[in-house]
């Protein structure tokens, strides 16, 4: 690594920017580059002014055209070879060719020498861009000469542009001007445009408009200065290091060529995390942010090549951009932060914070976080106390840095520990290819957190994994819906994993040693369930059992259903390993999702011919439950509270029955509705009054009832006749089941007969055949079929209906 300048680079090599470089950015007029070219301006225009130096981060690139002396000696005697045996040739065909000698090219030819940067093209064109206005101003063309060799290959309209630029015939006014708001509209800009060789098509290319943006940006900075001051800011850039960057030559590292690439693949833009680099770079080195050394010898070099593999080897086969998932990455773990510290109102954020934490929670590529500014807003805040704002993002960076570096050194060790948590935390943390939710966050905070504090000790056999284990069964376990609930996840897993690391000791340690007297973000009802799991796992430590309860937890709380929650299971199972095994065996096939959300009900229906499992909410409420198992609270409110609630019974009675077979649900419970089907005769159900007809056995008869109805509500009208809700009220549209039920069972394919549903609680659905309407009348305990609104027909059955209807 060499400290080096813009003018010692160029005058010793010249500079070539390639065709696989993007056009040159800060000259850009978006909001981003305004900032950047401001940002950059200031730094470089104080530096000469004050005379203090400025460091300008790091250049890599290669150096090509020094000659290899050996390798040329060879190439020039295989060509002088080939001409002799082509001459010798033309000779036995009578024909002749005049000697031809391999001559070296000229010494300006073959001793021209570029570097031609990976990383650094923005600054260096900036660089370039500077070093020509000021020795424009001077005049006498200084230094143009050295300037020629900056060059652009990356359009031929830049390269035309530049070889204008330097030209020693072209000249300017440099006349003062009133500043603009568009720099297109600088008197310094359209001279440059109007001058005689200046071609108007070279204003399609996106680099030329960028740099004559940039001219006229630097114009408007430097217009004022006098041809003294100008002198002083030529020495200052041509005789010392005033300007300087650390240049790392990577043809002295043998590193091959897709190491461009990859420093490339940073899209067209200038990005947000660029913008944020910058920012965050003039912090740590300007304002001391971090310890100088340690920068300096240490993250500063790894924040471009190992941390930045670390996104390159997450990506997808197909993305060749990484700044945006490094971007995520900061704007993710500072969101983390904020909320840390944020101020809550009953269980929301304030309006402040809430702005805040929405706008860092935006994937949007068009949504930019202006960490400038809301830094500055915090410190000049005097609301706030000084602790608060060092701690955001300020004293984090130590632990930023940390964690991504334990994250590089021992991924390998996660991977070893549990390779499925590694991919799911990689693709979250290292990618675009997971959104910003606070679920997602706090579930993979549970594992940085981990990295964080216990990094080092990721290849202690089963620590993390029993940490992960035990964690996501908390996570997946509890409904995180409040800014009150995001805030304290993250301050409860950072306090469980500080424990761990003062205590050197593992997650079972921490269950044991559990202060009950404090609140926690977890429920107490899973903190039970884990202290019960960890009693039967202790019994087996060095027990020599060849089955562990470990394994057989394990595998029963990865259930998708459960996720975890396996108190039914500890209960029916009662601390006996063979019961629970049995039980697990045919119970976990049921709830599959597959099956809840079986097309014929099958699980539904086979339930019911034991009892009216629907979950009794009130007097005259049931809910059906649906398959629905993708959020804690869906799981709970629906199978997974169904089980919870010590209906566990329920399901023993199911696989206790003769024709329950594990190994084939489908067919099985196919079989279990059949025989109850056949012992109970439809024609004698339907024949008796319907005052008499237990509702939720219309359902065992009939699949498609369970398909009406987003909410999936039952009302009871008398206590016995139900009626199914769209919405969570009957202000929404309803259904009569026993009319539901004569339509889809008997007249699913007829056209003449259709179902009319209602809203309002008075009014009462209907089947409607022609110009005849049938309606079920709780009061009366019967139906009647209405025409212009006279009754025409009733009976206290559905069978006598549903002959009539046929008539």
């Amino acid at each position: 690594m060499k400290k080096n300048t813009f003018w010692k680079i160029i005058s010793a090599h010249g500079i070539e920017i390639p065709p696989i470089q993007r056009d040159y950015a800060q000259g850009r007029e978006t909001t981003k580059a305004k900032k950047v070219r401001t940002s950059f301006l200031n730094s470089i225009f104080t530096s000469l002014r004050t005379n203090k130096q400025l460091s300008l981060d790091f250049v890599y690139g290669k150096i090509y055209g020094i000659r290899n002396e050996e390798e040329h000696r060879r190439n020039k005697q295989a060509i002088q070879s080939l001409i002799n045996s082509v001459r010798d040739y033309a000779l036995t065909i009578d024909l002749n060719i005049e000697n031809i000698e391999v001559a070296e090219k000229s010494k300006e030819q073959s001793e021209l020498i570029y570097l031609i940067p990976l990383d650094g093209q923005q600054r260096l064109t900036t660089l370039f861009l500077i070093h020509w206005y000021i020795a424009k101003r001077i005049g006498g063309n200084r230094g143009i000469e050295t300037l020629k060799k900056f060059r652009y290959k990356t359009r031929k309209s830049s390269t035309a542009c530049l070889n204008l630029l330097t030209d020693h015939d072209t000249k300017l006014s440099f006349l003062k001007e009133e500043v603009q708001s568009n720099l297109r509209q600088g008197s310094f800009y359209k001279e440059i445009i109007d001058l005689e060789f200046f071609s108007n098509s070279w204003l399609s290319d996106p680099t030329v408009q960028a740099m004559l943006n940039m001219l006229q940006a630097i114009h408007y900075r430097a217009q004022d200065l006098t041809k003294e001051e100008l002198e002083g800011f030529w020495s200052s850039l041509t005789e010392s290091d005033l300007l300087k960057f650390d240049f790392l030559d990577l043809q002295d590292l043998n590193l091959s060529d897709d190491l461009y690439v990859k420093m490339n693949a940073r899209g067209k833009e200038l990005s947000s995390f660029e913008n944020f680099k910058a920012w965050l770079f003039g912090k740590i080195e300007e304002d001391k942010w971090l310890d100088g050394k340690r920068w300096d010898d240490d993250y500063r070099s790894k924040f471009d090549i190992e941390w930045n593999d670390v996104f390159w080897n997450a990506k997808g086969a197909n993305t060749f951009h990484i700044d945006e998932a490094y971007y995520r990455f900061f704007k993710r773990l500072i969101l983390i932060d904020i909320t840390k510290y944020s101020k809550i109102s009953g269980t929301s954020f304030l309006r402040n914070d809430k702005d805040t934490t929405d706008l860092l929670l935006d994937d949007k590529e068009n949504v930019d976080f202006d960490f400038e500014n809301y830094y500055s807003e915090l410190t000049q805040n005097p609301t706030l106390k000084e602790g608060k704002i060092n701690a955001l993002i300020r004293h984090r960076l130590t632990s930023y840095f940390n964690t991504i570096d334990k994250y590089s050194k021992f991924s390998r060790e996660l991977e070893l520990a549990d390779n499925e948590e590694n991919i799911y935390f990689k693709q979250f943390w290292f990618t675009i290819q997971s959104k910003t939710t606070w679920i997602d966050l706090i579930r993979n905070y549970i594992t940085l957190s981990f990295i964080e504090h216990n990094g080092e000790r990721l290849s202690e056999n089963n620590l993390f994994k029993d940490y992960s284990r035990v964690m996501l069964n908390l996570f997946n376990n509890q409904t995180f819906d409040s800014a009150l609930l995001y805030k304290n996840a993250f301050y409860d897993i950072t306090l469980i994993n500080q424990y761990l690391k003062t205590n050197n000791c593992d997650i079972y340690n921490w269950l044991e040693n559990i202060d009950r007297g404090k609140n926690i973000v977890f429920t107490d009802d899973q903190l039970n369930e884990e202290i019960r799991k960890w009693a039967l796992i202790k019994d087996d430590i060095d027990s020599g059992n060849e089955v562990l309860w470990i394994d057989l937890i394990s595998k029963a709380e990865s259930h998708t259903c459960w996720k975890g929650k396996i108190q039914f299971l500890l209960n029916i199972s009662n601390g006996d390993k063979e019961k629970f095994q049995r039980y697990y065996q045919k119970i976990a096939p049921l709830f599959n999702f597959e099956i809840l959300d079986h097309k014929e009900k099958l699980l539904q229906r086979a339930l019911l011919t034991h009892r009216n499992y629907f979950d009794k909410k009130n007097s005259d409420t049931y809910y059906l439950l649906k398959s629905d198992i993708s959020t804690y609270r869906a799981r709970r409110e629906n199978w997974l509270g169904f089980l919870s609630k010590n209906n566990a019974s329920e399901i023993y009675a199911l696989i206790s029955e003769t024709e329950y077979n594990y190994k084939n649900v489908e067919d099985s419970l196919r079989k279990i509705i059949s025989n109850y089907i056949d012992s109970n005769s439809l024609d004698v159900f339907i024949a008796q009054p319907i005052e008499n007809i237990e509702f939720h056995k219309l359902y065992i008869y009939c699949e498609s009832l369970f398909e009406y109805g987003e909410s999936k509500f039952i009302k009871l009208e008398k206590g016995k006749y139900a009626y199914q809700l769209n919405k969570t009220s009957t202000g929404g549209y309803f259904n009569d089941v026993i009319l539901e039920f004569i339509k889809n069972h008997y007249f699913a394919d007829d056209k003449h007969v259709k179902i009319n549903r209602t809203t309002g609680w008075v009014n009462s659905p209907s089947i409607e055949v022609g110009n005849r309407f049938v309606k079920v009348v709780p009061s009366q305990n019967k139906i009647i079929v209405t025409e212009d609104d006279n009754t025409v027909y009733e009976s206290t059955t559905i069978k006598e209906i549903v002959e009539y209807v046929k008539a």
